[in-house]
């Protein structure tokens, strides 16, 4: 009997502790506002796939063309030189950031 109940407590606490597991596992959530669990398997992008032509090269061009012109965000990469001396690095680093007036770890 006391073997019987040991056996029996033992597979509650088991079952207990899997428990939030399981439920863990059936409720998923994103911080990203729309984007559902489909969306993190390929499977739900390939399935999206068409042989369709959206844009010719000649429109993909101009679309890049005027992207580029338009957002200040968007820069070419092709323009780009292909090397950079420390100073000019430092420089568009500095432009874009700065150094910390304080620690931010500690010793």
């Amino acid at each position: 009997m006391r073997q019987t109940l040991i056996a029996l407590s033992i597979s509650l606490a088991s079952i207990v502790s899997v428990a939030p597991d399981v439920a863990a596992a059936n409720t998923w959530q994103s911080d990203v506002i729309g984007v559902t669990q489909s969306q993190l398997t390929p499977q739900h992008w390939l399935s999206q796939v068409t042989d369709e032509t959206l844009m010719s090269t000649a429109q993909i061009a101009a679309f890049n063309k005027h992207l580029i012109a338009e957002n200040e965000y968007i820069v070419d990469p092709l323009e780009f030189v292909s090397q950079l001396s420390k100073k000019q690095l430092k420089a568009h680093i500095l432009s874009i950031s700065e150094v910390p007036k304080k620690s931010t770890f500690l010793p």
